[in-house]
């Protein structure tokens, strides 16, 4: 049986780890590639920031899988698929900087978005919101 309480705590931290990344770079990330579309961008910082919590997750829940936004192709109908084809045993879902467009104008208005699917059922959510170190679950 998973402990939602331990596993909830892990999320957090992996939350707080990709947002200090974020308060870092605000305004100023390196690199900014188009996915999609002029609307749907991606930074370095994204994918460190994915990176990041790809790691801490991974780290106390070797069996466990990640479904991150950084390593879906572009568009809503990728996303979906992504989410089909992904294994619901154990699955982490991750938006590494939910709000990219505000992240890259240096709006302080973006969040850390990061799910468990455990058994088919989503369990655990964690939003986290660095720039006024605010937490969701």
């Amino acid at each position: 049986m998973l402990d939602l309480i331990a596993a909830q705590k892990v999320a957090e931290t992996a939350a707080r780890a990709a947002g200090e990344e974020i308060r870092k770079h605000i305004g100023k990330p390196e690199h900014t590639m188009e996915k999609s579309s002029p609307h749907d961008l991606v930074t370095e910082v994204d994918k460190k920031c994915q990176e990041i919590i790809e790691s801490i997750l991974l780290d106390a829940y070797p069996s466990s899988k990640l479904l991150g936004e950084e390593a879906v192709g572009p568009g809503s109908k990728a996303a979906i698929q992504a989410v089909k084809d992904a294994d619901p045993t154990f699955l982490w879902v991750v938006d590494p900087i939910d709000g990219t467009l505000n992240f890259i104008r240096g709006i302080p208005f973006c969040a850390v978005s990061i799910g468990l699917m455990y058994e088919g059922k989503a369990v655990i959510g964690v939003i986290y919101d660095p720039m006024r170190d605010v937490l969701c679950l």
